[in-house]
């Protein structure tokens, strides 16, 4: 090994047979500033045994596959530049099977690419890479060959210790995953069968073997209700924490709303508006209000205005479209917004002031729409309610005494407004497509306890009713402002 490779204790660590890091290999072909053929890198590198050379043409190949060298019409190694690419080769995410294949899926490109066992041994689930598409023979789909990993999505995976022999793997805890690990012995951390660890990935087998890692940490001896969570938030990479900036956007934001908030809006607080949500909802999006007439009916509906709030180019925005979306476990959430936001200031809690988007659309009594508005308003929920509560109340016609008069009004009007609206839908031969939805009961230590299909009230169809509505005003919008 030359002592110059600043890495060479690194490649000493992983391998019995240690060979020039990558990063020597292209500083030596910069410095060069030609192509040089493996027999010039080895004399460079003062080569002899068969061994070492051998290793070295692997390292070499690696690096042609992993897309870090180039190979000229003279078997000489270079950097690679743009005109490398293949002009048939296309950029995808690699998203894999449980069963060892997988497919690439390339944007505009529908049905996504078969790969095959042999091709997903070179790649994970979520890497991006460079591929060539080889139409099917036969009748058969299209494949693909992978030309480069561009990113990898793992650099370290959650799973269970398995000792076996004497070797040492780690079973990665996801079906995506089906790849074990083979990790390096350490007698300074002892491990147990069966326990559960984070492996940073040290090889992606680019040599021709497997996966290779070290265990960074054990995480716990049993995979219990709470580790399996851990698991899943490490292997989906999912932030159990806020980066400081983005908690400090959220801290500077004050709770009470500034006549400044208010500007250019319609003020709605007056008006009884309600939330209708399960009794386990955390938070609330929006809200109703329907209001009957002779000539026919009037409907709101109002959703937290989540954008006054996170603006395009903020620490707030960049860590919402990172996250994508909130992510629900039995006895926690990991929110896409800081709680004070997704809890609090866009949530449409009763009694508190809330800035909402509102649309506002008339209807005659055959349900047929005359007109639609879009707002920005600000609106005091007046009570929080529950979809199994109102279908009782709908059903019996009796609700509680302690909501105020205006709210019931609404409530009938709603009711109302719905019974049009789906004979509106039945009329014009709307498609009405019921998907069961699952609700599943967990026990106190956080195992499933029982899995039934959740009740669908007169309340739920509702509110859907509602929202259709509004998305239909809101498509026709969008339609118009085109023309």
């Amino acid at each position: 090994m030359n002592q110059k490779d600043p890495h060479s204790s690194r490649e000493a660590e992983r391998y019995a047979n240690p060979i020039a890091s990558r990063e020597f290999i292209l500083s030596m072909i910069t410095e060069a500033d030609q192509a040089l053929t493996a027999r010039q890198i080895a004399g460079r590198l003062s080569l002899t045994s068969p061994e070492d050379k051998k290793a070295l043409k692997s390292r070499l190949g690696a690096m042609l596959r992993s897309g870090q060298l180039a190979m000229n019409q003279r078997s000489g190694y270079r950097l690679p530049n743009p005109d490398d690419m293949p002009e048939d080769a296309v950029e995808g995410v690699i998203s894999a099977h449980p069963d060892g294949f997988g497919f690439l899926m390339v944007p505009g490109e529908a049905p996504d690419i078969y790969l095959n066992h042999q091709v997903m041994r070179r790649v994970m689930h979520g890497d991006k890479v460079l591929a060539r598409i080889s139409a099917g023979l036969g009748g058969r789909r299209p494949e693909a060959e992978i030309e480069r990993v561009l990113t990898r999505a793992f650099t370290s995976i959650a799973g269970r210790i398995r000792l076996k022999r004497k070797q040492i793997v780690l079973e990665p805890l996801s079906r995506k995953v089906h790849q074990p690990i083979l990790l390096e012995k350490d007698p300074a951390v002892p491990l147990k069968n069966g326990q559960i660890a984070v492996a940073i990935i040290t090889d992606y087998g680019d040599r021709g073997g497997g996966l290779k890692g070290r265990v960074e940490r054990v995480i716990a001896d049993d995979l219990t209700p709470e580790i399996e969570i851990e698991v899943v938030l490490k292997n989906h990479d999912l932030p159990r924490v806020f980066p400081e900036d983005v908690v400090a956007e959220a801290d500077a934001i004050k709770m009470r709303l500034a006549p400044a908030d208010l500007k250019h809006r319609d003020d709605l607080r007056h008006l009884p508006f309600v939330t209708i949500d399960g009794s386990d909802a955390r938070d609330f999006d929006d809200a109703v209000l329907a209001k009957v007439s002779p000539e026919g009916f009037t409907l709101w509906v109002a959703i937290a205005d989540v954008a006054h709030y996170v603006r395009p180019g903020r620490p707030l925005y960049d860590e919402a479209v990172n996250r994508g979306t909130s992510v629900y476990f039995p006895q926690m959430v990991i929110p896409m917004l800081p709680e004070k936001l997704s809890n609090g200031l866009c949530s449409l809690r009763p009694n508190e002031d809330r800035l909402v988007l509102v649309c506002e659309m008339s209807f005659d009594t055959l349900g047929r729409r005359l007109g639609y508005r879009f707002s920005e308003a600000v609106i005091e929920s007046k009570a929080r309610l529950i979809y199994e509560d109102v279908a009782h109340w709908l059903d019996h016609k009796a609700a509680p005494s302690e909501l105020a008069p205006p709210v019931l009004e609404s409530l009938e009007a709603l009711h109302q407004v719905y019974q049009v609206l789906l004979q509106r839908r039945a009329e014009r031969g709307a498609l009405e497509i019921e998907t069961p939805e699952l609700r599943v009961q967990w026990d106190d230590a956080g195992k499933l306890s029982s899995m039934g299909q959740a009740s669908r009230t007169e309340a739920h169809k509702l509110i859907e009713e509602c929202m259709l509505a509004a998305n239909v005003a809101m498509a026709d919008f969008i339609q118009r402002s085109e023309e």
